[in-house]
């Protein structure tokens, strides 16, 4: 089973992971030596890192603006 990890800022919206899930599942199932048969094959963890602990080129990245990627 793969699993994937993904790690990312606490400031997504709760309804970005099952769409993120959903997509990352189907990409990695519709890779035949990914070892996934289908999508329910593929586990996936979300990594929830505090807003201050990021950094986009070098400047501490604040969170995304209600309705931003």
């Amino acid at each position: 089973m793969p699993t994937i990890h993904v790690a990312w800022s606490a400031s997504r919206p709760p309804e970005a992971y099952p769409l993120v899930a959903r997509a990352i599942a189907e990409a990695v199932a519709g890779v035949p030596s990914s070892g996934a048969r289908s999508a329910a094959d593929v586990l996936i963890y979300f990594d929830d890192l505090p807003v201050g602990d990021l950094y986009v080129d070098g400047v501490r990245f604040d969170g995304f603006e209600e309705g931003g990627a």
